[in-house]
């Protein structure tokens, strides 16, 4: 499950640039909505941040390059938790129908992260792959 996370993490991140194909960004959400399903709270944390570390790291590795390794390590974990709401949900493979929530919340954190903090750090926003 650790290894599926973040594999589907740099799939992610592989939509971005410089890999830039597009077409993982979908198969990585997919991923992870798989990952998600049928787990406690505790096993979907650790697999929402195993996923983000995965894709934030690398994405604002330039970040480090400006502002020391600290401030990057404190931007990605900021990011990592603007994320956290995907935690609480109810998704199932019993119900399909609980995947509809997915993608509702994941627009909610991606506004999270455009707005907060000091106006927003919108990099990683799936658009932009």
């Amino acid at each position: 499950m650790i290894l599926k996370s973040a594999l589907s993490g740099f799939l992610l991140f592989a939509a971005f640039a410089p890999i830039s194909r597009w077409w993982c960004a979908p198969l990585a959400l997919l991923f992870l909505m798989t990952l998600l399903s049928d787990l406690n709270i505790r096993r979907r944390l650790m697999v929402l941040t195993i996923f983000f570390m995965a894709f934030f790291l690398p994405l604002l590795a330039w970040s480090n390059t400006y502002v020391g390794i600290v401030p990057w390590l404190f931007l990605t974990g900021l990011q990592i938790v603007l994320f956290f709401p995907l935690v609480l949900l109810p998704l199932s493979k019993k119900r399909p129908w609980s995947y509809l929530f997915f993608p509702s919340t994941w627009i909610l954190c991606e506004w999270l992260t455009a707005n907060i903090p000091f106006g927003g750090f919108g990099w990683g926003r799936v658009g932009f792959s």
